[in-house]
This record gives structure tokens, C-alpha cells and sequence, in this order.
């Protein structure tokens, strides 16, 4: 499987699965598949089944939010996870600069861009 391979990646993390179904690193990185695939709901459906458990899905979940133009909720879910792990954990997995992403693509989105600037303050 190369780099990028997120087609691929989603059978070994479904037989990840198959064999330690309470692994929430590969739940939360089935769900990273799906997004990059553009499946959203799916992708939702698994980062939300890890909510409680990972910090990546926390961000990995309002990144979806945003995706599918919930801005409000993408905007409370970034905040809550703030919250609980701070501006340095948002910058150290990358969750600043997949908002970035979203961002230029969503275009003018006051609430967005303030959670942005929040989010590459420095820590």
C-alpha cells in the first residue's frame, strides 16, 4: 500500500478492526479513510463511536462537521476540544492546518476564522 492509499488503507483497518474491535486508533483511522474518500457520513459514524476515548477524533469529527457545512457545530465541537486538550495538541496531530484546508475552501466564515486564530495562537 503507498502513501496516500486511503482506498487501500480502509481494508486494513477494517480487518484491524476484525481482529481488536475495541482498537479506537483504528477506528478513528477508518474514519480518517473515509473522509479523505469523501464518504462523510461514514467517516462521522466512526470518529463519533471513539468521541469519548480519542483526541483525534474529537477534531477528526468537527473536521467532518465542517465538511458537510455544519459550521456552528464543526465550530462548538473545535472549541469543546480545545477545551479538553489545548491549542499545542491541535497544532502537534494537525488539526490547524486540516482547518486551514476547510477553510480556504469554505470561504468567508467569521466563526471559522476565529476558531482558526485561536487554534494557531501560539501555545
Amino acid at each position: 500500500m503507498q502513501r496516500g492509499d486511503f482506498t487501500g488503507a480502509l481494508d486494513a483497518y477494517r480487518s484491524s478492526l476484525k481482529l481488536a474491535p475495541d482498537n479506537d486508533d483504528a477506528t478513528n483511522s477508518l474514519g480518517w479513510c473515509f473522509y479523505k474518500t469523501g464518504r462523510l457520513n461514514k467517516a462521522a459514524v466512526f470518529f463519533r463511536s471513539v468521541l469519548e476515548r480519542s483526541m483525534h477524533a474529537q477534531f477528526n469529527f468537527a473536521l467532518v462537521l465542517l465538511a458537510q457545512g455544519e459550521h456552528q457545530a464543526a465550530a462548538d465541537a473545535y472549541a469543546t476540544a480545545l477545551e479538553e486538550h489545548g491549542v499545542q495538541i491541535a497544532q502537534q496531530i494537525g488539526a490547524v492546518g486540516d482547518l486551514q484546508e476547510l477553510v480556504d475552501r469554505a470561504g468567508n466564515s467569521p466563526e471559522l476564522e476565529e476558531l482558526l486564530r485561536m487554534m494557531a495562537a501560539p501555545p
